[in-house]
């Protein structure tokens, strides 16, 4: 008998309708790499999971914002 995996993306979204984060998910836990945005749109992390449990964290953002943002 073939076991019958369920993948999705769960996509979460923040009170002003921009797209918050979308996580990878297998039976329900979270599996692969699930990706989160700033209100802006910018990415602004990246996790790895494996069967629920977190195995890494890439911030993305820089720590200060590029000046051409300012002017």
């Amino acid at each position: 008998m073939q076991k019958i995996i369920d993948r999705s993306v769960l996509k979460e979204y923040y009170p002003c309708g921009a797209l918050r984060a979308e996580k990878r998910m297998k039976n329900g836990k979270l599996d692969g790499v699930s990706k989160f945005y700033k209100k802006d749109g910018r990415l602004w992390a990246k996790q790895y999971c494996v069967n629920g449990k977190p195995q890494s964290l890439e911030i993305c953002l820089p720590e200060r914002p590029p000046k051409h943002l300012f002017m």
